[in-house]
């Protein structure tokens, strides 16, 4: 349903900021720490555009499957980066994880987009996608150097 896109939306926003944090609290690579900051600022204006766009078009976020499943993997992703050791290795895990985390994405909006005929919905899926692609291309490119 719709509800249940704009959960999906919301809860991958709201995993990328947590995360995230975490690389703006931690990374030493400085291309890593300006990358955390962006993926914080970026992401939490996403967020912000999809809460405001679920309050015009009056739908409680619902949750599901993905929506758990996303949660836990969340959560998973949180706790192995916790465990890195600061420095090299949690900047590498970070970057790493970021390039993960924006093709699940971006493979995931293609797939929301088809999940819902609401033409407020797929225009914020449409206005999504070359964002998280280009956080996707900066994230492989500070990976390669942090390699």
């Amino acid at each position: 349903t719709d509800a249940n896109v704009v959960d999906v939306i919301t809860v991958a926003n709201q995993g990328e900021i947590d995360y995230s944090q975490l690389g703006v609290e931690k990374a030493t690579n400085p291309s890593v720490k300006q990358f955390a900051q962006l993926m914080v600022k970026d992401h939490g204006t996403m967020l912000d555009g999809v809460k405001s766009l679920a309050t015009k078009l009056n739908l409680t976020p619902a949750p599901n499957d993905k929506v758990s499943d996303l949660e836990k993997e969340n959560q998973k992703d949180i706790s192995d980066l916790n465990g890195k050791t600061v420095g090299k290795d949690f900047d590498k895990e970070f970057m790493e994880e970021q390039v993960d985390m924006h093709q699940e994405t971006l493979d995931l909006l293609n797939d929301l987009d088809g999940k819902t005929t609401n033409a407020d919905l797929k225009a914020a899926i449409a206005e999504a996608k070359p964002k998280v692609q280009a956080h996707l291309d900066q994230a492989k490119a500070i990976k390669d150097k942090v390699d």
